[in-house]
């Protein structure tokens, strides 16, 4: 029987309670602990010290669609992966895609790592096994890329530049849904073909008033403490301290 739910904001426990149906008076504005990383000083880790070596990382998330169909990662009437790994050469930028676990049994996913192969020092997979906690990498890349994965929530915390790629968005919305207006918040550019992405690569200036629209509607905490406030929730709830 759950008694509470922690949540980032008001409106995300109206918008998560649409779907659990749990009541919400269960939920508790608290912040998510697993973001406290991006406010924290820690260890450099081993995986992202090559990071140093590039002008800029840029990262590409997309969304699971739920087997439905294969992601496309690069949905580009142009898109030419022997210019793309030229011009990341020529602007010593690290492209890491990071698909979806289940994405890497697909076959086209396959096919286009197949492609890239070992030997091109500019894009990197990065796989979960590679990269377990996603958000210890978030806090390395400069850009972020994706469509429809709630990843970009965490993601706005940082106030860096925000990349969309929503090539199925009529489809996804058929069968997912959105449970806010998806474009209104948008925190960033879409972009529709390879030379829009090459454009977007080089420059790695956010639009800082629409991640602040985003984020002043998601997040009420933006400092670190998440994990605390939740540990007080716990005490004083489950162990009657105050």
């Amino acid at each position: 029987l759950t008694k509470h739910i922690i949540s980032t904001s008001e409106f995300v426990s109206k918008i998560q309670d649409e779907c659990l149906q749990a009541g919400l008076d269960k939920y508790v504005v608290t912040g998510l602990p697993r973001n406290d990383v991006f406010f924290k000083q820690t260890e450099p880790d081993q995986q992202t010290e090559k990071f140093n070596n590039f002008s800029r990382i840029v990262l590409y998330a997309p969304t699971w669609r739920h087997n439905r169909n294969e992601t496309v990662f690069f949905p580009f009437q142009d898109f030419s992966l022997n210019k793309l790994t030229d011009y990341l050469s020529e602007n010593n930028i690290l492209l890491i895609l990071r698909p979806h676990k289940n994405e890497l049994k697909k076959q086209s996913t396959i096919q286009l790592l197949k492609s890239i192969g070992d030997k091109n020092k500019n894009i990197l997979l990065g796989t979960h096994d590679k990269f377990p906690d996603v958000n210890l990498l978030l806090r390395n890349i400069d850009i972020l890329i994706t469509d429809y994965s709630g990843i970009y929530h965490d993601f706005s915390l940082l106030n860096k530049k925000m990349i969309f790629v929503p090539y199925d968005y009529d489809e996804f919305d058929e069968n997912n849904g959105f449970l806010y207006d998806y474009y209104e918040f948008l925190p960033g550019k879409i972009i529709k073909s390879q030379l829009d992405l090459q454009r977007e690569i080089v420059d790695t200036k956010p639009n800082i008033s629409k991640i602040k629209k985003l984020n002043d509607l998601l997040h009420i905490f933006k400092d670190g403490n998440s994990s605390m406030r939740v540990s007080q929730l716990i005490t004083k709830k489950y162990f009657n301290s105050k």
